[in-house]
């Protein structure tokens, strides 16, 4: 853990505008697995009753006030030190951010911070996942279990396709119009493409060979700015899986 400092401000939230929603007590877990171990996981859950009605919660480690300012701090120095990664790129994008953020933690650890290694790696997770994932989205992301993740609007919880689960809601809630527009902006910039009001139709291929079907604000969908990411699957269907 860090070292305690003075009282410390509100830490910043860069992400206000999802809500994720954590595993109510009286949901029944039916699944439970590591994404990163001690860092992600995902649990499926129901609430009681006679149908099952599962839920994908996507679940990380909470950061410490102290953690989540250090952790601000440095995405604002390094979005002005590194260049947003190419497509193709991401891989080494994620090595020189990481090795470029331990540097910043002891060069700066007066401003930031002192932290064990338990808190270092906390904020090198959520670093990548911010810089170089999908943020909120990012655990989804990573679970090879997921085929499609698809939000139908504001309001609305992110949908997946599972593999064991099939179409089932997710915890995850885009709350504002804004931050779904930037969120769809941030997909396009990772497939090196544009989309706006004036070009409000988007079909990409993003990081990591997904596939992006993206619709920007009230031109197209009544609801707003929609998304769709069809998952790369690198290893094929096998014939059981087909069956």
């Amino acid at each position: 853990m860090a070292k305690k400092r003075g009282k410390l401000e509100e830490p910043p939230n860069p992400w206000k505008g999802i809500e994720v929603k954590p595993v109510p007590e009286e949901y029944e877990v039916l699944d439970r697995y590591a994404i990163r171990e001690g860092l992600a996981e995902v649990v499926i859950a129901t609430p009681p009753g006679e149908v099952p009605e599962p839920t994908y919660f996507a679940v990380e480690v909470q950061l410490t006030p102290q953690e989540a300012m250090a952790l601000e701090k440095l995405k604002d120095i390094l979005s002005k030190e590194l260049e947003p990664p190419k497509p193709g790129e991401e891989e080494d994008a994620k090595r020189i951010l990481l090795e470029t953020a331990d540097k910043l933690l002891k060069k700066y650890e007066r401003a930031l911070g002192r932290f064990d290694e338990e808190s270092r790696q906390k904020l090198f997770y959520y670093l990548e996942r911010d810089m170089t994932g999908f943020g909120p989205l990012n655990i989804i992301m990573e679970d090879y279990r997921i085929e499609d993740v698809s939000c139908d609007g504001v309001n609305i919880p992110v949908y997946v396709w599972h593999r064991d689960y099939e179409s089932i809601p997710t915890n995850i809630i885009f709350t504002d119009r804004d931050v779904l527009d930037d969120y769809i902006i941030q997909l396009a910039h990772k497939s090196e493409k544009h989309i706006s009001s004036a070009f409000p139709i988007l079909d990409a291929m993003i990081y990591g060979k997904h596939r992006l079907a993206a619709t920007f604000r009230e031109e197209i969908s009544p609801r707003g700015s929609t998304f769709t990411i069809r998952k790369f699957r690198e290893k094929p269907f096998s014939i059981t899986e087909l069956l």
